[in-house]
C-alpha cells in the first residue's frame, strides 16, 4: 500500500469526503488523486497541523499505527510535544526531521527518474541501429 492509499484509508476513518479533506488542508480538490510517490513537505505540514492524531510515520512509510492515540496533549511553545496512546512522544522536531527525510527521498527519486530517462534514450538509440 502506498502513501495515496494510506491517506485514503485515513480519510475514510474521518467519515468525510476527499474533497472535504482537501479543503481542510488548503489544497485543490484533486490533490489526493494526484499523489504519485509521496507527499510534499509543505502538504505534510498542513496535514499534521490539521490532523495531529494521524501518525506521519505510518502515512509516509506504513510503519506503526495509523493513529497516534486518543490522548494527544498539545503543549504551547517552540518545543511542542504530543504524547501518543502508546506513551511515545512525538515532537515538532520529529515531524521536521521526517519532512527533511522526505525531501531527501524526493531528490533521490528525481535523480533515479533522470537516470531512467537517460537509459531509455540509450536503449532507443541502440535499437535504431
Amino acid at each position: 500500500m502506498g502513501v495515496k492509499e494510506r491517506l485514503r484509508e485515513y480519510i475514510k476513518t474521518l467519515d468525510i469526503s476527499e474533497r472535504e479533506f482537501c479543503r481542510q488542508i488548503g489544497v485543490s480538490t484533486s490533490y489526493v488523486n494526484s499523489i504519485r510517490q509521496s507527499i510534499q513537505p509543505d502538504k505534510m505540514k498542513a496535514i499534521g497541523e490539521k490532523f495531529p492524531e494521524l501518525n506521519p510515520m505510518w502515512l509516509l512509510t506504513g510503519e506503526g499505527e495509523m493513529l497516534q492515540g486518543n490522548n494527544i496533549n498539545k503543549v504551547s511553545g517552540s518545543h511542542n510535544t504530543a504524547v501518543a496512546g502508546n506513551g511515545n512522544s512525538v515532537t515538532t522536531n520529529d515531524i521536521a526531521g521526517l519532512i527533511e527525510l522526505q525531501k531527501g527521498y524526493q531528490e533521490m527519486i528525481k535523480e533515479k527518474d533522470s537516470q531512467i530517462a537517460r537509459l531509455i534514450s540509450v536503449i532507443e538509440k541502440l535499437s535504431e541501429k
